[in-house]
């Protein structure tokens, strides 16, 4: 199996990082990749370097639209996609979560976790855990 992992310069706001990532993917895909791994947290800058309530402002429900952008990408280009958001389950619920998206574009795994390096973030809202969804088969099936 052939494997991207992309990194890049964050922006400071989820479109232009989608579509940087975008671009990202398709050269990944034209290059051979069938598996994509994205960074942490790849839709805005790393908010763990900051201790700021109003990055909470960032987290977005899982599906939403970071989701619907990396489905079509996986489906667009066929390949197994893992990234990586910063979720709102409900206010005040905040995760740091992993969702791989299958060839076709359906979610076939979220992996919820809480990384001891935001200790902040589980000061203000988050909580510890983890919360594993397996919706597929297995990678690229």
């Amino acid at each position: 199996m052939h494997v991207a992992l992309i990194q890049h310069r964050n922006a400071t706001d989820r479109d232009s990082n989608l579509a940087t990532t975008a671009a990202a993917v398709a050269q990944a895909a034209e290059d051979g990749a069938e598996l994509v791994v994205l960074a942490e947290l790849h839709t805005g800058p790393y908010f763990c370097q900051i201790e700021t309530p109003a990055e909470f402002d960032r987290a977005e429900t899982i599906p939403g639209p970071s989701t619907q952008a990396l489905s079509a990408l996986a489906r667009e280009h066929r390949v197994v996609l893992v990234g990586s958001l910063f979720e709102r389950r409900a206010p005040g619920l905040y995760h740091n979560t992993a969702v791989v998206f299958e060839r076709d574009g359906r979610v076939d795994l979220v992996r919820v976790k809480v990384v001891e390096a935001c200790h902040w973030v589980l000061l203000l809202g988050s909580v510890r855990g983890d919360r594993v969804v397996r919706r597929g088969r297995g990678l690229g099936r």
